[in-house]
């Protein structure tokens, strides 16, 4: 009994190895290894372009909005200079204008003065004459401020406004401007002649403001056309 139960054991070891040698001879599935160098494109393209926007649209959205924003800046800022030079040029044409004014007003009271016998005190024409002196000399410091404040606003016009040789030649005709001046009476004239004489002054006066007005008016068109741009 012994001896037939040792005999079946090795039968069975011999019909388990042959199991196990037949499913060992089987085909296996067969494993697919990828290499990092060998992705297929269809693979890695798509995510390096989802990348590549995840990274680059957010810089182009902040590059296009501060575009916008330094164009609307650049913009405002030509048309507050385009806005001041306006004033400076109303301002300085009433300003000549009542300096003008002043100093013939103090030529022609002077003139009487002298033609009446000299300057006698308290009399009227010597009084006006002192007047209208102190009112010119007081509107030639306004003026000079206002110079001096035109000047600077051409300085925002030349730095905010794209470069042009007219832009340069039209800001130089007001940096070169020739200071208004009333040519003084000659002390022969009658009374009558001096009263036509301030007649025509005030003619003249109001050509010389005018002109000088233009050459403003002339920078203000082009300063126009380039904003409507």
């Amino acid at each position: 009994m012994e001896g037939a139960k040792y005999g079946a054991g090795v039968v069975e070891e011999y019909v388990q190895a042959d199991i196990g040698a037949w499913k060992m001879s089987e085909t296996q599935p067969k494993v697919t290894v990828m290499v990092p160098g060998l992705i297929p494109p269809a693979v890695w393209i798509p995510a390096v372009v989802t990348l590549i926007g995840l990274i680059v649209a957010p810089f182009l959205t902040y590059w296009y909005g501060l575009k916008s924003q330094l164009e609307l800046t650049g913009k405002q800022k030509r048309q507050q200079a385009y806005s001041e030079l306006m004033g400076r040029k109303v301002l300085l044409k009433q300003l000549w204008t009542s300096q003008l004014v002043a100093v013939t007003n103090f030529y022609y009271h002077n003139a009487n003065s002298n033609l009446a016998g000299g300057q006698t005190e308290g009399s009227f024409d010597l009084e006006e004459g002192r007047r209208w002196q102190h009112k010119s000399e007081d509107l030639t410091i306004e003026i000079a401020k206002s110079y001096q404040s035109l000047f600077e606003t051409l300085g925002l016009i030349r730095s905010y406004f794209p470069y042009s040789v007219r832009l340069i030649d039209l800001t130089n005709k007001i940096y070169h401007s020739n200071w208004l001046s009333v040519k003084r009476p000659h002390i022969d004239l009658t009374a009558e002649q001096i009263k036509q004489w301030k007649e025509e002054t005030y003619k003249k006066i109001q050509e010389d403001v005018r002109e000088y007005d233009k050459i403003i008016d002339d920078l203000v068109t082009y300063l126009e056309y380039i904003i409507s741009k």
